[in-house]
């Protein structure tokens, strides 16, 4: 029995000034728990975590800015679960 315990964010999708869409997440509020299973997605911006969503990720599930999403880490990576388009 695995006694991990998986930090859940559900949130906006947002565009960056170059057009990538990504979450933005607060450290103090979870963001700092997708740190590692992020790593080669993401960047630390003062107090947020910034996650950039792979082009075939938003293709995939039709994601924009705006879309809510909720992700977890279960599993020691990052999962996805769209909530509205």
């Amino acid at each position: 029995m695995s006694t991990e315990e998986v930090t859940h964010i559900a949130g906006p999708v947002e565009e960056d000034d170059t057009g990538r869409l990504m979450l933005r997440i607060p450290l103090y509020a979870g963001g700092d728990e997708f740190i590692d299973c992020t790593r080669e997605i993401s960047e630390i911006d003062g107090v947020f975590l910034k996650i950039f969503l792979p082009p075939w990720l938003c293709t995939k599930f039709a994601l924009k800015e705006g879309s809510r999403v909720a992700i977890d880490n279960a599993g020691r990576k990052v999962n996805l679960q769209v909530i509205e388009l």
